[in-house]
């Protein structure tokens, strides 16, 4: 696999205020203020060229990707909210936090966000463990049922293929699957495991339906008792169990974007493309990735630990050490100067965002 230096983007630190404010649902917590900062000019961040319909992998590729608004999901909260779902417009920036049916400060995280058809689906998990299933209507982002997920572990991403539903049960090391039937998803079977210790020991993630398989990432085995030491991370297709590419330190956020899959490589704070070579460096632990029709890429980057400039790593966020960074999306719209809007008052983590 090639690293692709050739495509790699430089990164800048320097902030303007933008004077952009959050408008919140009446029943909402607290506004925040958002700022935005210039990050460089890119013109196309992957040189491909623009597609006027794309199937992101994250709905039903018939161009519904098309409009500016994007979903982002908040994960490790600091406090019980009543969402962690972020509706946010990449030319206007954050819009209002997304009801997912919930309740009143429930929520320590959310996480895998999916859209299939008229639904969007996205993983919750409350403040005692417990994992749910959200589904919203694609349109008005109304809730249309709240389900919880019993037979998975710490769930982390999710996606739909016909009437099944695949989540990524990460604590169990382990792919479950479910069958939605009238908007209700039952268990139906662990359709795949990286191991058969029954505990996060490879740190699987991402989700992503590529032609007949599945394809799942994995950050591999600690080398230690931190995360820092997982670096023989992979991407494998779980129903022929090809592994197709290896040695990426801390994937996540398996999208399909121009030229076909990308995913990030969050300890290196950059976005490669699989198979490509091309990479996109960000400012950040780099995890969420989406692209839109007209070309633009938008990856999220959270606060980390231990950042290495000389290196060019940030460490994940669940290990020990100082934090650094901040939470952040960065967006590279073609012809256009690459900005970033600062987020960190939402939450320090962003895991998921998709268009809809």
């Amino acid at each position: 696999m090639k690293d692709g230096t050739a495509g790699v983007r430089s990164r800048r630190t320097d902030y303007y205020n933008c004077g952009c404010a959050l408008l919140l649902p009446a029943t909402a917590e607290q506004a925040h203020a958002a700022t935005c900062r210039p990050v460089g000019f890119v013109t196309n961040p992957f040189n491909l060229p623009i597609h006027d319909h794309l199937d992101t992998g994250q709905g039903d590729g018939h161009g519904r990707a098309a409009a500016s608004r994007v979903l982002l999901s908040f994960c490790n909260l600091p406090e019980l909210r009543s969402s962690g779902l972020l509706l946010f417009d990449v030319a206007k920036g954050p819009e209002q936090w997304v009801d997912i049916g919930a309740g009143s400060d429930r929520v320590r995280s959310c996480v895998g966000l999916f859209a299939h058809a008229d639904r969007v689906c996205s993983i919750w998990i409350d403040g005692s463990d417990a994992s749910y299933l959200t589904l919203l209507h694609r349109t008005t982002l109304n809730v249309v049922a709240v389900s919880p997920l019993e037979a998975v572990k710490d769930p982390h991403s999710a996606c739909i293929v016909g009437d099944s539903l695949y989540v990524v049960s990460t604590g169990a090391d382990e792919v479950v699957r479910f069958v939605i039937e009238q908007d209700v998803p039952r268990f139906d079977a662990v359709v795949w495991r990286a191991s058969g210790d029954r505990r996060d020991t490879h740190h699987v993630n991402a989700i992503l339906p590529v032609d007949d398989d599945v394809w799942c990432s994995a950050f591999g085995p600690k080398a230690s008792d931190k995360w820092s030491s997982a670096i023989q991370g992979y991407v494998v297709a779980i129903a022929s169990g090809t592994v197709v590419l290896s040695g990426i330190e801390q994937p996540h956020s398996l999208a399909r974007g121009p030229g076909g899959i990308h995913v990030t490589e969050s300890r290196r704070a950059r976005v490669r493309s699989i198979g490509g070579g091309t990479t996109l460096e960000v400012d950040g632990y780099a995890r969420g990735l989406a692209f839109l029709h007209d070309g633009t890429s938008l990856v999220g980057v959270s606060q980390g630990r231990d950042r290495s400039r000389s290196l060019g790593t940030v460490e994940n966020p669940a290990d020990t050490g100082v934090l650094a960074g901040h939470a952040a999306v960065q967006v590279f719209r073609p012809g256009e100067a690459a900005r970033a809007w600062d987020l960190s008052s939402f939450g320090p983590e962003i895991y998921d965002i998709i268009a809809i």
